[in-house]
């Protein structure tokens, strides 16, 4: 009797000892392939008259991406290319929202609902423009059949400035990636400062320049500074301004400058808005 029970405790320990055994055994998965998923959230707002780019992104699946806009639409003057990027440039203020779709180089497909706003930048602000009223922000421009009046203002709509009496800036000409545009790619056929207004330096080059009209501190309209004429001497498909800070000022500001009106002529930075020709194909 003795030796039955024996064994048959020798076989419970044997058959839990094997029990913990298979329980402490890892078994290690088999790796699988990411889920395609849409990485992009949100998108930064746009501003009028001002180039706008931003690349999706995407994670997962098998790469090349293609990207399309499948429900709503983007703002006006905006596109979203196959590899991804929307860009473009709006004239109008808009608030729109829309689907994107993903799809992997297998096939696979996963969307977003996104939406952007574009609004009028903040103010004061130099940009340039087209058209004397300030309001056209695009224009078309032929190698050596076009010449285009292009004009510098100061915007001061919606602003806490009462007015400006002089400003501090440099143009340049760049691509939509914002590197400069090869100067045997274009011509400035003229510069023309208003009566009103003397100036210090090259528009190019970094200018000051002092108003000597003048303005009424109820007007919130754009102040004209410089009329130039500018001629591409060869097809251009992406061109845009750049309005960035006099290098030549002495306080070595990091932004375009505005001197105010008050009696110590305060500087003041401000953003420069940027506008382009043929800024998508």
């Amino acid at each position: 009797m003795r030796k039955v029970l024996v064994v048959l405790m020798a076989l419970t320990l044997s058959g839990m000892f094997i029990s913990c055994s298979e329980d402490e055994e890892t078994v290690t998965p088999t790796p699988s392939v990411d889920d395609l998923s849409i990485t992009t959230s949100s998108l930064a707002s746009g501003c009028t008259c001002s180039p706008y780019n931003v690349q999706l992104e995407a994670e997962g699946g098998k790469a090349p991406y293609t990207w399309d806009v499948t429900t709503g639409s983007l703002p006006t003057g905006y596109e979203l290319t196959a590899d991804g990027i929307i860009k473009g440039m709006a004239s109008d203020i808009a608030e729109t929202s829309f689907t994107v779709t993903c799809t992997d180089d297998d096939g696979e497909t996963t969307t977003a609902d996104l939406s952007i706003t574009v609004d009028v930048p903040s103010n004061p602000s130099i940009g340039i423009f087209y058209d004397e009223d300030a309001a056209v922000c695009t224009a078309q421009a032929t190698a050596f059949l076009t010449q285009v009046d292009c004009y510098v203002y100061i915007m001061l709509e919606d602003c806490e400035y009462d007015c400006t009496t002089g400003a501090q800036f440099k143009v340049s000409l760049v691509d939509s990636d914002g590197q400069p545009l090869d100067s045997s790619k274009y011509a400035i056929t003229y510069t023309e400062w208003p009566d009103y207004s003397l100036s210090i330096g090259s528009l190019f080059n970094g200018v000051g320049v002092a108003f000597t009209r003048p303005l009424n501190k109820e007007y919130q309209g754009p102040i004209e500074v410089v009329k130039f004429g500018l001629m591409l001497l060869e097809d251009v498909d992406e061109l845009a301004f750049k309005v960035e800070a006099d290098p030549n000022e002495s306080e070595g500001h990091d932004q375009p400058i505005i001197t105010q009106c008050d009696q110590d002529h305060t500087k003041v930075e401000v953003g420069g808005r940027d506008a382009a020709i043929n800024y998508t194909e």
